[in-house]
Parts: structure tokens; C-alpha cells; sequence
């Protein structure tokens, strides 16, 4: 079983994500940790060449965001660069552990054909003033950068998913949670 977990930045894909791990133990998978890893200095500097930057000594995946986040374009080519890399993680992931479900995590599934691959699909949906609160806090980052990132982020339609939860708190969700998948993946 793999389930997919998405929505925008600050929208508690992460509290869905643990909701599930306690109910089903299913091993979490990070597609941004995954991206983290895989961007090594190499590939940063690949990457900062099509800004037309010369190398760096170490990866500064603010600049990057900063640079990605007001070119869409480049931000799709970013993704497709990385894409490949980070399902090789996940494919490893999977393959040596005998679990019988995995949670994808990640904000850019939707951009990827790891989408299609899951059994079961989640957006979480949140209000922004919320999002940015949690962002701002989580991340230290500014209202300027959220809007900016916020601006850069996927579009995300309803449709597209199994399920849509709207995160208004923690106990609500999990509550919401428990009415709608149970019979779905528990009993």
C-alpha cells in the first residue's frame, strides 16, 4: 500500500502523515528530506549554472528557493532534474524494507508520476493566514519569502485526490480522519 500526502506548504501534511504512521505503522517517507539529501554540491552548482552563477563551496538551498520561486519555468526544470534522483531514494526505501504500506509526504507529488503509483491519495487543505503562522514559525521565515514561495507552489485541485481534509487543528483533523478512512485502511 502506498499512500500519497499533499498540499501546500504549512497545510499539516506532516500532522496527516503521523496520524497515519500511529494508526497503520507504516514507514513515512520524506520527499523533501529525500530532496535534501540528494542535492548534493554537485548538483547544486549544476543547477545554479542555469542561473548563471559560478560554483559554490556549499548548498544554499534559501538562494536556490529565492531564485526557483519567481521563475516557474525553471522551478519545473528543477523538479524534473531532481525527480529522478529522488525516486531512486524512494524506490530503495521501499524495496528493502518489508512493510506493507508506505506515506509519501510531499509537497511536490502532484508535479510527478509517483502520483499515479499510489493506492490512496491525500491533499490537505489549510487556510493561509494559518499556513503562514505555521510556515513563518516552523521555517523562521518572513511574510515576504512565504508570499513568495506560497506564489511559486503547485495549484492543486480536489478532484485530483481520494481524499481532500481541510486541517483546522490537530484533534479535529485526526477526528475527521478517523470518521473518513475508517473501513478504508482500518477497522
Amino acid at each position: 500500500m502506498l499512500i500519497g500526502i499533499t498540499g501546500e506548504t504549512g497545510s499539516g501534511k506532516t500532522t496527516m502523515t503521523n496520524i497515519l504512521k500511529r494508526r497503520l505503522g507504516y514507514i513515512v517517507i520524506d520527499g523533501d528530506e529525500l530532496a535534501h539529501d540528494v542535492l548534493t554540491i554537485e548538483r547544486f552548482n549544476e543547477v545554479m549554472s542555469w542561473f548563471g552563477y559560478s560554483p559554490f563551496e556549499s548548498v544554499n538551498r534559501k538562494f536556490l528557493g529565492e531564485l526557483l520561486f519567481s521563475n516557474e519555468e525553471l522551478m519545473q526544470r528543477y523538479n524534473d532534474f531532481m525527480y529522478p534522483l529522488i525516486k531512486e531514494k524512494i524506490d530503495e526505501i521501499m524495496s528493502s524494507s518489508d512493510s506493507e504500506g508506505f506515506i509519501v509526504d510531499w509537497n511536490f507529488l502532484p508535479s510527478t508520476p509517483l502520483l499515479n503509483e499510489c493506492d490512496i491519495t491525500i491533499l490537505m487543505k489549510c487556510n493561509e493566514n494559518l499556513r503562514r503562522e505555521r510556515v513563518k514559525m516552523r521555517d523562521g521565515i518572513n511574510d515576504a519569502y512565504f508570499n513568495k514561495r506560497n506564489r511559486a507552489g503547485l495549484k492543486y485541485q480536489d478532484g485530483d485526490y481520494d481524499y481532500v481534509f481541510i486541517n483546522e487543528g490537530e484533534y479535529a483533523l485526526e477526528e475527521s480522519v478517523s470518521k473518513r478512512l475508517e473501513g478504508v485502511l482500518w477497522k
